[in-house]
Formats: structure tokens, sequence, C-alpha cells
């Protein structure tokens, strides 16, 4: 007779939920959202960049856009996130 099979779950398995990405801010250029995403990081909140326009395409060809670049975090991190650029770029 077949001994059915314990599942449960081991110390290195954890859960795992989608990111639902919100639009935190608009940066200057690259760099500044570059900036911005590596104090998110350091506390814990992911967080990632998109060109405005055709900034994509600046980037490739110039290196750098005029357009900006806008961040965008999880929904859940806003709150934080939004405290933690704004004292980054110095307002209140």
């Amino acid at each position: 007779m077949m001994k059915k099979a314990d599942h449960k779950k081991s110390a290195c398995e954890e859960t795992v939920t989608a990111m639902k990405p919100v639009r935190l801010c608009s940066a200057s250029d690259r760099i500044e959202a570059d900036m911005m995403i590596d104090i998110l990081n350091q506390n814990g909140i992911q967080a990632y960049r998109q060109s405005v326009g055709a900034g994509g395409i600046m980037d490739i060809y110039a290196g750098n856009s005029t357009f900006g670049e806008d961040v965008f975090v999880d929904e859940r991190d806003l709150d934080r996130a939004g405290e933690l650029v704004s004292n980054m770029i110095g307002e209140p």
C-alpha cells in the first residue's frame, strides 16, 4: 500500500506575491531615478524605473534623456517609499 506524501513547507519555501506597480514619482533623468531606486532598495522596497515618452530611445542613443523617468513601487510600499523619497529630495 502506498503512503500519501506529506506536503509540509520546508524552511526555505516562502510565499511569493505579485507586485502591483504604482507610480511613485517622476525623476528628471535616469541618474536621479537610479539614486531613488537605490535608497528604496536599501530600505527593503523593490522599485523600478521606466522612461517617459521617447526617453528610452534617448537613453540608448545619447546615454541619458531629457524626458525623465517614472519610478514605480508596489502599492503596499507606496506610503513608505514616498516618505523616503521626500527625505532624499528635501521636501516636507
